[in-house]
């Protein structure tokens, strides 16, 4: 009794600090997604903040949701990912479908292949193996600021863990290597700017969050 009452201590200390940093995270996400805040600037000017999430559906079918969290006039132009280096895509080709619960707008163009493209010189992110080309005309047309994208992505017996790697190293003076980054246009004063991700939340951290909350409701009752 003297050590669970010592950890249930040790969790009354850390509940409040750990609810406070992750709480965020709990109605979009679920344990074992693999979550990108896209927030750090790269080159250009600073837009809003995207996030990436990756969800196994079942072993060789994810879906991934794009957010866009800019203001309305802001609009996606281009969003890089990249794959396992041992993914085939000759053999084993990605296949993408636009998926209905969308708010935003499907991309003109998705190309893969590793380090295929850097998107355009304006990302300064290194080169890419996947990446959405975003229509870029006027009105309800694009992928704007306060909308989401879904695809469900099908391949050889892939999961969200397969998408977490970085381009092949940074570009000199623009940091990195990144996860993800994506071009934005529409920015005041008709400016563009690229934004990525270069570290990624341990997805055992919701679990942890969840675990304590369980735990503590226990002790609760047992009052």
């Amino acid at each position: 009794m003297s050590r669970l009452k010592n950890l249930y201590v040790i969790v009354s200390i850390l509940l409040p600090i750990v609810s406070a940093n992750l709480i965020v995270f709990a109605p979009s996400t679920a344990p074992g997604d693999i979550v990108m805040d896209l927030n750090t600037p790269i080159n250009g000017a600073v837009p809003g903040s995207l996030r990436a999430t990756f969800a196994t559906v079942s072993p060789g079918t994810v879906t991934l949701t794009m957010q866009s969290f800019g203001v309305s006039t802001e609009f996606v132009n281009g969003w890089g990912f990249n794959i396992a280096p041992s993914y085939n895509f000759i053999t084993d080709p990605l296949t993408f479908t636009f998926q209905g619960s969308s708010t935003g707008v499907a991309a003109t163009a998705i190309t893969t292949g590793h380090e295929h493209t850097e998107g355009g010189t304006q990302y300064k992110a290194g080169f890419f193996d996947i990446f959405f080309q975003f229509p870029a005309t006027g009105g309800g047309g694009r992928f704007n600021g306060g909308e989401n994208v879904v695809y469900s992505i099908v391949g050889d017996s892939i999961t969200e863990n397969f998408f977490e790697y970085t381009t092949s190293g940074p570009v000199s003076g623009f940091g990195g290597p990144y996860y993800s980054a994506a071009d934005i246009k529409g920015l005041p004063g008709s400016l563009s700017g690229s934004i990525g991700v270069s570290a990624i939340p341990e997805p055992s951290a919701p679990i942890m969050f969840a675990a304590v909350l369980g735990m503590n409701g226990v002790r609760r009752r047992r009052k």
